[in-house]
């Protein structure tokens, strides 16, 4: 069975610098509070399309929207 794609991306795009178990664990946020983060890190070089970022957020909110 295949992970959820937005799973996918975020291991992809986020752990090469990041701790997995520390952005899952320890990082309550709301997917808006994931977006203002993913922008963020677009800033110091994050290359992720506007879809992707959108579902990396929502992976990471659980899909917690506020």
């Amino acid at each position: 069975m295949q992970p959820p794609q937005e799973k996918l991306f975020f291991y992809k795009k986020c752990t090469s610098c990041h701790s997995g178990s520390l952005s899952l664990k320890q990082q309550k946020k709301s997917m808006e509070q994931w977006m203002e983060t993913v922008k963020n890190m677009k800033k110091h070089g994050l290359s992720i399309s506007s879809k992707d970022s959108k579902a990396v957020a929502e992976f990471l909110s659980g899909g917690k929207k506020k």
